[in-house]
């Protein structure tokens, strides 16, 4: 089944939306307060991003967005559109090998954590990959010691698979992640649909 891309999600706690140029400077903003809070789980923010580095990897977003290899979406306040609350998406793990799979990632901005911004956004991720782009599993992976991520994955009705060891994360680290995934199925019967 082809992957039905979409550009916008909104609800009454946030709207979703592909990340665009405009947002640099407000994303990169955003990554700066946030940068100690999501240091310990988010191996991208080591270094420290310039504007320029945020427009750059925009830039890459939009492109796999079009290729529809990755889809980076931007978790925004509803009343603005602009103000950044944070960042999710979906993040295809083999076209080749399971072409309707994606993983859901996530972060939360350091001013809007521990509120249940997290654990709504991926509720809607779920709903959204599951009715209107057509995915039949979505995956969520974590530090194991990442406890808001794996209270957000419970909470989110996504099925816990352990403990996976030694998996390499995209900067080539090495850890163990604890994987959470949820089928389609399961997603619907879950809904008693």
């Amino acid at each position: 089944m082809p992957i039905l891309k979409q550009d916008r999600l909104e609800t009454d706690t946030f709207l979703l939306r592909p990340w665009t140029l405009e947002d640099a400077s407000m994303l990169n903003q955003t990554l700066l307060e946030s940068r100690d809070f999501l240091l310990p789980w988010m191996h991208w923010i080591k270094e420290i991003p310039s504007l320029q580095d945020t427009r750059e990897s925009i830039e890459k977003n939009l492109a796999r967005w079009e290729d529809e290899t990755d889809f980076t979406i931007g978790i925004f306040d509803p009343e603005d559109g602009t103000t950044a609350l944070g960042s999710t998406g979906f993040h295809r793990l083999s076209e080749r090998i399971a072409p309707d799979d994606a993983q859901v990632g996530m972060w939360i901005a350091a001013s809007q954590a521990h509120a249940g911004l997290g654990t709504k956004v991926l509720k809607a991720m779920l709903d959204w990959g599951f009715r209107d782009w057509g995915f039949e599993k979505l995956q969520w992976r974590c530090d194991t010691d990442n406890a808001a991520s794996i209270r957000c994955a419970r909470k989110g009705g996504m099925e816990d698979q352990g403990v996976w060891e030694q998996q390499t994360i995209p900067n080539g680290d090495v850890r163990d992640s604890r994987v959470f995934w949820l089928t389609r199925e399961s997603y619907f019967a879950q809904h008693g649909e």
